[in-house]
């Protein structure tokens, strides 16, 4: 799943509703133990959804392999993987490709319906048909033998801008966007370019920019913001580009 794109997540065992209730709930929210893993997921699927333009992402991607529990079975394994995103056609293409990932691997035919972006999949059922590894020593491999990163999320809320200018052909998207780091300041946390036009036969180009900016100390106002927007575009127009 990682090496299509998708993030692990970890939702609580415990929820407010099911069919195994616990005998001493440390709350009231959480009496029962979970009996489907999809709840969880269309929750964080929501949540990461609204913050899709603070992380660069135009599609969420995350999965999940947890325990559910009923009263008239005994506790399964399950994977649960979901996607969301405004373009539903790409978001079927992803799930239809994870789906197309795990009938490779495990040598099974799991189908999906059409926007279906949601799956819960009984893993001990397939868990048989997985390659055993050799060793121990093949477990804890990390092939990649990557070095994770952590940046602290500000608690704030982020605002969104978008900027279009017309630069001359000589111009590049790097250096759009160098102009548009360099005088955002630290308030801007995400520069993304979401649109080239190049009319054929014209010595000029269009760029588009989405931006996000957020504080780590306070919620900020649309007149902060604006006054960054201006001093950009005064930048920009100081340079002879056409701000759209």
């Amino acid at each position: 799943m990682i090496d299509l794109g998708f993030e692990e997540i970890y939702n609580y065992t415990f929820t407010s509703e099911g069919n195994v209730k616990i005998e001493k709930p440390l709350a009231s929210d959480k009496a029962y133990l979970r009996t489907n893993l999809s709840d969880g997921m269309k929750e964080k699927l929501d949540l990461n959804l609204k913050n899709a333009p603070l992380l660069g992402l135009d599609e969420i991607k995350i999965f999940e392999f947890g325990k559910v529990f009923s009263s008239t079975e005994e506790e399964r394994e399950i994977l649960c993987f979901g996607v969301a995103g405004k373009n539903k056609k790409n978001v079927f293409a992803s799930v239809s490709e994870a789906i197309q990932k795990i009938n490779d691997d495990l040598g099974v035919d799991l189908k999906v319906k059409e926007n279906e972006n949601i799956l819960e999949i009984n893993f001990d059922a397939l868990i048989e048909k997985l390659p055993q590894p050799e060793s121990y020593e093949d477990v804890l491999k990390n092939p990649n033998n990557v070095e994770s990163k952590y940046k602290h999320i500000s608690p704030f809320p982020f605002m969104l801008r978008d900027i279009a200018v017309w630069v001359p052909n000589t111009e590049t998207q790097e250096s759009v966007a160098g102009l548009i780091k360099e005088n955002g300041g630290d308030l801007l946390v995400r520069t993304k370019l979401f649109d080239v036009y190049c009319p054929e036969g014209k010595d000029k180009t269009s760029y588009a920019f989405n931006l996000v900016f957020q504080s780590n100390e306070k919620t900020l106002t649309d007149d902060e913001v604006n006054k960054i927007m201006d001093g950009i575009t005064m930048q920009m127009q100081s340079r002879g580009w056409e701000v759209r």
